[in-house]
Protein backbone atom coordinates (compact mmCIF):
# COMPACT_ATOMS: atom_id res chain seq x y z
CA UNK A 1 0.00 0.00 0.00
CA UNK A 2 2.73 2.44 0.87
CA UNK A 3 4.38 1.77 -2.49
CA UNK A 4 1.26 3.01 -4.27
CA UNK A 5 1.23 6.17 -2.20
CA UNK A 6 4.79 6.95 -3.22
CA UNK A 7 3.96 6.38 -6.87
CA UNK A 8 0.91 8.57 -6.63
CA UNK A 9 2.92 11.37 -5.07
CA UNK A 10 5.62 11.15 -7.70
CA UNK A 11 3.07 11.15 -10.51
CA UNK A 12 1.42 14.25 -9.00
CA UNK A 13 4.82 15.90 -8.77
CA UNK A 14 5.49 15.01 -12.40
CA UNK A 15 2.12 16.47 -13.46
CA UNK A 16 2.92 19.68 -11.59
CA UNK A 17 6.27 19.92 -13.36
CA UNK A 18 4.55 19.26 -16.69
CA UNK A 19 2.04 22.06 -16.04
CA UNK A 20 4.90 24.38 -15.17
CA UNK A 21 6.71 23.45 -18.40
CA UNK A 22 3.55 24.09 -20.44
CA UNK A 23 3.03 27.50 -18.85
CA UNK A 24 6.62 28.46 -19.66
CA UNK A 25 6.13 27.32 -23.25
CA UNK A 26 2.91 29.32 -23.64
CA UNK A 27 4.86 32.53 -23.02
CA UNK A 28 7.08 31.62 -25.99
CA UNK A 29 4.03 30.86 -28.14
CA UNK A 30 2.83 34.44 -27.70
CA UNK A 31 5.99 35.79 -29.36
CA UNK A 32 6.30 35.68 -33.17
CA UNK A 33 8.95 33.27 -34.46
CA UNK A 34 12.28 34.80 -35.39
CA UNK A 35 12.80 34.80 -39.13
CA UNK A 36 15.94 33.24 -40.59
CA UNK A 37 17.79 34.20 -43.78
CA UNK A 38 16.47 31.03 -45.46
CA UNK A 39 12.89 31.82 -44.48
CA UNK A 40 13.28 35.40 -45.73
CA UNK A 41 14.66 34.14 -49.05
CA UNK A 42 11.71 31.77 -49.50
CA UNK A 43 9.18 34.43 -48.54
CA UNK A 44 10.64 36.98 -50.97
CA UNK A 45 10.80 34.38 -53.76
CA UNK A 46 7.12 33.64 -53.22
CA UNK A 47 5.93 37.24 -52.85
CA UNK A 48 8.14 38.95 -55.43
CA UNK A 49 8.84 36.30 -58.06
CA UNK A 50 5.69 34.19 -57.65
CA UNK A 51 7.68 31.02 -56.99
CA UNK A 52 6.61 28.25 -54.64
CA UNK A 53 9.14 27.16 -52.05
CA UNK A 54 9.71 23.44 -51.65
CA UNK A 55 11.98 21.63 -49.21
CA UNK A 56 15.13 21.85 -51.36
CA UNK A 57 14.02 23.87 -54.36
CA UNK A 58 11.81 26.59 -55.75
CA UNK A 59 9.06 25.72 -58.19
CA UNK A 60 9.04 28.35 -60.93
CA UNK A 61 6.70 29.01 -63.85
CA UNK A 62 6.15 26.31 -66.49
CA UNK A 63 6.98 23.51 -64.03
CA UNK A 64 10.63 24.51 -63.90
CA UNK A 65 12.51 24.37 -60.65
CA UNK A 66 15.67 25.80 -59.14
CA UNK A 67 17.68 24.37 -56.27
CA UNK A 68 17.62 26.58 -53.17
CA UNK A 69 21.42 26.68 -53.11
CA UNK A 70 21.36 28.39 -56.53
CA UNK A 71 19.07 31.22 -55.37
CA UNK A 72 20.28 32.80 -52.13
CA UNK A 73 19.39 36.49 -52.26
CA UNK A 74 20.51 37.16 -48.68
CA UNK A 75 24.03 35.95 -49.60
CA UNK A 76 24.47 36.57 -53.33
CA UNK A 77 24.28 40.02 -54.92
CA UNK A 78 23.00 38.70 -58.27
CA UNK A 79 20.00 37.07 -56.60
CA UNK A 80 19.32 40.20 -54.50
CA UNK A 81 19.34 42.33 -57.67
CA UNK A 82 16.96 39.85 -59.31
CA UNK A 83 14.48 40.59 -56.51
CA UNK A 84 15.15 44.33 -56.70
CA UNK A 85 14.45 44.43 -60.44
CA UNK A 86 11.34 42.25 -60.05
CA UNK A 87 9.63 44.57 -57.55
CA UNK A 88 9.98 47.49 -60.01
CA UNK A 89 10.82 50.15 -57.44
CA UNK A 90 10.06 53.83 -57.99
CA UNK A 91 13.43 54.53 -56.48
CA UNK A 92 16.25 52.72 -54.76
CA UNK A 93 19.55 53.77 -53.30
CA UNK A 94 22.49 51.63 -52.23
CA UNK A 95 25.54 52.76 -50.30
CA UNK A 96 28.51 50.97 -48.85
CA UNK A 97 32.21 50.50 -48.78
CA UNK A 98 34.53 47.56 -48.36
CA UNK A 99 34.86 47.91 -44.60
CA UNK A 100 31.70 49.73 -43.50
CA UNK A 101 28.05 48.91 -43.09
CA UNK A 102 26.02 48.77 -46.29
CA UNK A 103 22.75 50.65 -46.59
CA UNK A 104 19.79 50.08 -48.91
CA UNK A 105 16.58 52.04 -49.40
CA UNK A 106 13.75 50.88 -51.65
CA UNK A 107 10.55 52.75 -52.57
CA UNK A 108 7.72 50.81 -54.21
CA UNK A 109 4.11 51.69 -55.02
CA UNK A 110 3.09 49.87 -51.82
CA UNK A 111 5.62 51.35 -49.41
CA UNK A 112 9.24 51.97 -48.65
CA UNK A 113 11.89 50.25 -46.60
CA UNK A 114 15.50 50.68 -45.66
CA UNK A 115 18.11 48.58 -43.93
CA UNK A 116 21.72 48.58 -42.80
CA UNK A 117 23.85 45.47 -42.70
CA UNK A 118 27.50 44.51 -43.29
CA UNK A 119 26.26 42.38 -46.22
CA UNK A 120 24.91 44.31 -49.23
CA UNK A 121 22.73 41.40 -50.47
CA UNK A 122 21.14 41.08 -47.04
CA UNK A 123 20.64 44.86 -46.75
CA UNK A 124 18.82 44.82 -50.12
CA UNK A 125 16.60 41.89 -49.06
CA UNK A 126 15.75 43.52 -45.73
CA UNK A 127 14.86 46.81 -47.44
CA UNK A 128 12.65 44.98 -49.96
CA UNK A 129 10.94 43.02 -47.19
CA UNK A 130 10.24 46.18 -45.18
CA UNK A 131 8.88 47.90 -48.30
CA UNK A 132 6.49 44.96 -48.71
CA UNK A 133 5.45 45.13 -45.04
CA UNK A 134 7.20 41.93 -43.97
CA UNK A 135 8.38 41.81 -40.34
CA UNK A 136 12.07 40.91 -40.48
CA UNK A 137 12.72 40.75 -36.72
CA UNK A 138 15.83 38.72 -35.99
CA UNK A 139 17.25 38.54 -39.52
CA UNK A 140 20.80 39.67 -39.98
Amino acid sequence: MSGRGIRRQSSHAAMGALRKDKSELSSYADKPPIMTNEHLSALLAERVLGWRAGPNRYIMADRQWLKRERFQPTKRIDAAFRLLIAIRPFDYKLEGSGSDVCWARVRTPGGSGEAKNPSMPLAICLAIARALGIDVEGVG
